[in-house]
């Protein structure tokens, strides 16, 4: 295992000496950050059959993938990472989210993306091959950005789980046994995620793929108040029939799961550290509830209590 911090460094040079590490031994990437506080930043990268297994954890700092960068060191990898603590947000193929602990999320590293990470956190990161990768997502190019949670899926829970088991006893594996647990892995979070595996018939893996793609285009469009199912199979040039069919693959509508992500959201406003300022009405609004009655009834019936103590309990908790 390799394992490197910054803690043997004069903390006036921790900065510095963190870009190069991050950039010479796990992907390379340009690191900015606020210059307010301490900083410290620590990894550890292992080797699992054909994938690494990467764990960071450091403080505040936003990564961004150029195109330089991609040139750099030609990495064709799906990352599939898990943030186990802290918040922040992803912007890839176009797409931007806000991600918190407890959210899985893809990032191709063949595409110029974004990841901003507000203070401190850690991650856990599958560096995967394409070819695992695109044997259980289809094609995991649609699932970038896109934040998983496991608050969400009982899949994904159990993927969490998972991860953090094979994170610490990673060393203790033989490297058969490590394979075959990274790709039974990959098979639960494309689950969670909604994706049948290649073994399936190359229709449903066709559907599954536009399935994540009208996903990721709902996600980054919830504050539109236009957004509905009609607009949306517009947009992707097929029918309304055939979007709910989509859908009822997950056993759900578009017009639920909308309203379902639109709460989520809602949720992430509310806990943000960033939005105190904002009032709790204009949160709704903006994610398209109109009437705040019926959102704190919807919000309550989801999440166990209504918005302002929800909001109360995770300022207390700062």
């Amino acid at each position: 295992m390799l394992s490197l911090s910054t803690d043997l460094v004069p903390e006036s040079q921790r900065f510095d000496y963190w870009r190069e590490l991050v950039s010479n031994n796990l992907l390379s990437v340009s690191i900015d950050r606020e210059a307010r506080g301490p900083f410290f930043g620590s990894f550890q990268a292992q080797d699992i059959g054909s994938s690494w297994l990467w764990c960071v954890n450091s403080t505040s700092q936003y990564i961004s993938r150029t195109g330089h960068r991609i040139t750099r060191d030609r990495k064709n990898a799906i990352l599939l990472n898990y943030l186990a603590e802290g918040n922040g947000s992803i912007t890839q193929q176009g797409d931007c989210h806000n991600i918190v602990s407890g959210d899985f999320f893809v990032h191709d590293s063949s595409s110029v993306g974004d990841l901003w990470l507000i203070g401190d956190f850690k991650i856990l990161t599958l560096s995967l091959s394409r070819v695992l990768a695109d044997r259980y997502f289809a094609r995991a190019q649609y699932a970038c950005a896109a934040p998983l949670s496991i608050s969400n899926s009982s899949a994904a829970r159990v993927a969490a789980d998972m991860l953090q088991s094979i994170s610490r006893n990673c060393l203790q594996m033989e490297s058969d046994h490590g394979e075959a647990m990274i790709e039974s892995l990959v098979r639960i979070v494309a689950l969670a995620y909604g994706l049948p595996s290649m073994n399936g018939s190359a229709a449903s893996t066709g559907q599954s793929a536009l399935l994540v793609r009208i996903r990721n285009y709902i996600l980054a469009h919830l504050e539109d108040e236009d957004l509905c199912p009609k607009g949306i199979a517009a947009k992707h040039g097929i029918s309304e029939r055939y979007l709910s069919k989509l859908f009822a693959m997950q056993a759900t509508t578009a017009s639920r799961w909308i309203w379902t992500q639109r709460l989520e959201a809602a949720r992430r406003a509310l806990q943000s550290p960033q939005l105190t300022h904002r009032k709790i009405s204009e949160i709704a609004y903006t994610f398209g509830f109109n009437d705040m009655s019926h959102f704190s009834f919807a919000f309550k019936k989801r999440f166990g209590c209504a918005p302002r103590e929800f909001r109360a309990r995770k300022t207390r908790t700062l």
